[in-house]
């Protein structure tokens, strides 16, 4: 069908089963190269805000445009994970590269809103840059923001560990929007 995007309900109860063996929806998200909308909510209404699971600023574009053609008028929060380095803790750089990768992350965005102009981009943007291990970060984030959609990347892969989309899918009880990081779509023109 070459679809621009894959939607999928959830039965929303976590069996023995899935846990061993995943499911259909961690079977698509693992092995898709489309992104997929898992909805687990009300299809009738509108999302309102948005939180995009961001791990790295340079490839995130995608995931953005993929959460704006699915929610255009949301509030997006952009969650950065930051993991120091030793060096830098040791150093006490710490407080200045999460602020410069704050400073990346806001102008990513504002970036990413002149480019939508003509379609009307005018939700509010917020970016959040916080230390520590990735899916933490989302968890704690997404019990203190409650959006109506996280939206994050993967790398499709095939093992059942290390996936934090599919991580997510288990914990997360509104949709989830996971984009590929390679979905060898064209850009976005409507």
């Amino acid at each position: 069908m070459d679809a621009d995007l894959i939607v999928l309900g959830a039965h929303g109860e976590l069996r023995f089963r899935d846990a061993l063996f995943g499911t259909t929806g961690t079977h698509v998200v693992r092995h898709s190269d489309r992104p997929v909308l898992i909805v687990q909510n009300d299809a009738c209404e509108l999302y309102s805000k948005v939180m995009l699971a961001i791990d790295d600023v340079r490839s995130a574009r995608p995931i953005l445009e993929v959460a704006l053609d699915v929610a255009p008028t949301s509030e997006v929060f952009a969650v950065h994970a930051f993991y120091p380095t030793l060096r830098t803790t040791l150093g006490g750089e710490t407080a200045r590269q999460e602020l410069s990768q704050e400073a990346e992350l806001e102008q990513f965005l504002t970036d990413a809103g002149a480019d939508r102009a003509a379609r009307k981009f005018t939700a509010n943007k917020h970016a959040i840059v916080e230390t520590g291990e990735e899916l933490r970060v989302v968890m704690d984030q997404a019990q203190q923001l409650k959006p109506d959609l996280i939206a994050m990347g993967t790398r499709r892969r095939a093992t059942y560990l290390g996936s934090h989309a599919v991580d997510t899918l288990f914990w997360f009880q509104k949709d989830i929007l996971v984009v590929p990081e390679r979905t060898g779509l064209p850009p976005s023109t409507s």
